[in-house]
């Protein structure tokens, strides 16, 4: 875990020293103290704060970052796409995780990240075996670095209220995929959800019996390699079973087809995007805090009487 004091950080965003300091007196910004008392910013509490206050990244080398990271960030969405597929390629894994990185702290969210040069880039590369003979290893080195990117991002993601609910998910048997599953825990992950991500070729009895043990808010499914319609009934059996709980189910990805959408169950619901499972799990985590805060004032009223 890296932490920045005051002087690094206001360095890096062009304020002074002493702003830092007021700003965290005032409570804006979360500091730990060392034996001897002084403040340090842990680096996801830091780019919390950046982001949140829309700040300009003047000396990245603090962050992790160099100066020629600011060309992706300046960049549109189709020139990211295409630097992004070259990186990729060229399995230049530093710049790409720089770049990403990059246009994180500077205010993009995860979910458009992973809608667009992220998809799109890996779907390029997914092209390259039809007519590139080593376009399997290329597609292979790629996923790794896109892995290994992703893990990253997830250490600048402040850690869930202990409270939060919990999201549970996975890909189908002989869905071997791993990266779309992973985005969504990462996605669930910035929006302040605790989340549990089993992976891929995750039995269905699995994904049942974890929301179960731990009392699960949400599950998901990630469909990349079989079409929904395929599955249709374990969907549903599992979608039964796990209104017991009770607990809603999301089944995401882009192979997700109609037939599952139009079906009509209280706790089954469907997203084609990461930009669709946030504006759904969001309403679900409001609630929940909603919830909560009512319980608490409720206690707390009770407590006084």
């Amino acid at each position: 875990m890296k932490y920045l004091s005051p002087k690094q950080l206001g360095q890096a965003i062009g304020v002074s020293e002493s702003s830092l300091k007021r700003w965290i007196d005032d409570g804006l910004i979360e500091v730990t103290r060392t034996t001897g008392g002084h403040r340090r910013i842990d680096l996801a509490e830091a780019v919390r704060f950046v982001r949140q206050r829309g700040y300009t990244i003047n000396d990245p080398s603090v962050l992790g970052l160099s100066a020629s990271d600011n060309e992706t960030g300046r960049a549109d969405n189709s020139q990211r796409i295409d630097q992004f597929h070259e990186m990729l390629a060229e399995g230049r894994d530093k710049d790409f995780l720089a770049a990403v990185t990059r246009l994180y702290i500077d205010g993009h969210t995860l979910a458009e990240l992973i809608d667009g040069p992220i998809r799109e880039s890996m779907a390029r590369i997914g092209e390259l075996w039809h007519n590139d003979p080593e376009g399997i290893g290329i597609e292979h080195r790629a996923t790794d670095i896109v892995i290994r990117t992703l893990g990253h991002l997830h250490t600048l993601i402040k850690a869930p209220e202990p409270d939060a609910p919990l999201a549970i998910g996975g890909a189908p048997p002989g869905d071997m995929h791993l990266i779309s599953s992973l985005c969504i825990s990462l996605v669930l992950a910035e929006q302040g959800w605790r989340e549990a991500n089993l992976g891929a070729n995750t039995p269905w009895d699995q994904l049942e019996r974890a929301a179960k043990r731990e009392n699960a808010a949400l599950v998901w499914l990630s469909m990349t390699h079989h079409n929904t319609s395929e599955y249709a009934p374990k969907i549903l059996s599992l979608s039964d079973a796990l209104a017991e709980i009770p607990c809603q189910f999301v089944v995401g990805g882009r192979q997700v087809d109609d037939e599952i959408a139009r079906i009509e169950r209280p706790n089954l619901h469907t997203a084609r995007s990461m930009a669709e499972l946030v504006a759904f799990t969001r309403g679900l985590l409001m609630a929940h805090r909603s919830l909560n805060g009512s319980k608490a004032m409720h206690n707390g009223l009770n407590n006084h009487h």
